[in-house]
Formats: C-alpha cells, sequence, structure tokens
C-alpha cells in the first residue's frame, strides 16, 4: 500500500488473513460477503464508521494502559469479535462507495512490493527485478512515478533508510552500534550514510 500526504494525518489499520475473515462473518450477517478480485479503496459515511473507529480506539488504549488485560485470551477474543462485528457491518452497509478496481500500475506496483520483500536487506539490481516481475523496465519507472512520485532507485535507497531508522528505534541504545546497522541494510559507507540519514530525517 502506498500513500502520500503533504500534511499531518491520521492513520488506524485493522487486519484480517482473508481466510479468518471470511469464517466470522457467516455469523453476524448470515450470508457470505466476497472480497473483489482485485483491490478497492472502500469510502464510508462517518455515521457507519463511528462503531468501528470508537472500538479500534478502546482497543489501542487497553493495549497501552492495562497490556496485561489483552494477554488473557478471553479478553482478547472477546475485543476481537467485536472489532469483526463493527468492521462487517461497515462492508455488507448499503451507503458504501468505491473505487474502481487496482488497476494494471497497481497490480505491478503489488508485484514491485513483493519482490522487495524478499531481501529486505539490499537493493536489487533493477533489471533483475524487472525480471522478476515480469515488466520491462520502462513500465516500473512509470508506475514508480506515478505511485510514488520517485524512481525505483530512490525508492530503494528511502525503503532501506526507513528499515534503519525503525531497526535503530527499536534498538537498546546501550547496546547498538549504528555502522553494524547500516551495513545489515547496505550502507556500508559510514560517512555517505550519515548524510543521506540526515537529510531524510
Amino acid at each position: 500500500m502506498h500513500q502520500r500526504t503533504s500534511g499531518t494525518w491520521h492513520w488506524e489499520s485493522i487486519s484480517q488473513t482473508p481466510q479468518h475473515l471470511a469464517a466470522c462473518i457467516k455469523d453476524p450477517i448470515g450470508t457470505d460477503l466476497v472480497a473483489p478480485q482485485a483491490g478497492q479503496v472502500l469510502r464510508l459515511p462517518a455515521s457507519i464508521l463511528a462503531p468501528v473507529r470508537r472500538l479500534h480506539a478502546d482497543a489501542c488504549r487497553l493495549v497501552e494502559k492495562k497490556p496485561e488485560l489483552i494477554a488473557l485470551p478471553a479478553v482478547a477474543h472477546a475485543l476481537e469479535q467485536d472489532l469483526i462485528y463493527a468492521l462487517v457491518t461497515c462492508l455488507s452497509g448499503p451507503d458504501r462507495q468505491h473505487s474502481a478496481p487496482l488497476s494494471a500500475t497497481g497490480l505491478t506496483m503489488r508485484q514491485f512490493e513483493d519482490a522487495l520483500a524478499v531481501h529486505p536487506e539490499r537493493s536489487p539490481a533493477l533489471q533483475e527485478l524487472c525480471k522478476t516481475i515480469g515488466v520491462p523496465e520502462r513500465t516500473l519507472r512509470v508506475c514508480c512515478t506515478e505511485f510514488l512520485g520517485m524512481a525505483p532507485t530512490r525508492y530503494f535507497r528511502l525503503r532501506r533508510l526507513g528499515m534503519v531508522r525503525a531497526t535503530l528505534r527499536r534498538a537498546d541504545p546501550a547496546t547498538a552500534n549504528v555502522s553494524d546497522i547500516a551495513a545489515r541494510y547496505g550502507f556500508r559507507q559510514s560517512g555517505k550514510f550519515a548524510a543521506k540519514y540526515r537529510a531524510v530525517f
């Protein structure tokens, strides 16, 4: 998924495998809710989204304030069931509007991300990546410009810088070695890495 913004924003997510969601759907609405073959963006009225947002906020507060409660299987299961019920009600409502199915460009970008995820610590050669995805180099460049606003090689570098940042933020400051973490993601020259990292973050 790629999203860009020119200002501050708030983003929340709920993840379910299609199989798990399908198994949960029959109980709340008594019918099958068939997922589209291609990805779509649903736009729902605030009134329909309100219960999901409220439950999601409650779940986040519970995790932050009382993590020992969410560790209890009964509590976690009850919260999950409430969230799924609210989510399914949204997805099966009559007032939803959705975008057109994901374009061929979008499908190429999905394959692009899947291919990068195989070796997250390195930047593959562009020709190698295009061969894996099955598209010409020019097509991939056009897709990246449309979705990401940049060339694929620049995205490779920013993606790896982001991974370094995430790893550093999780690491223990007392034992973490910045050079080693940077090298793990392909930045082997400390001076150049520091300049690139400072420019981005």
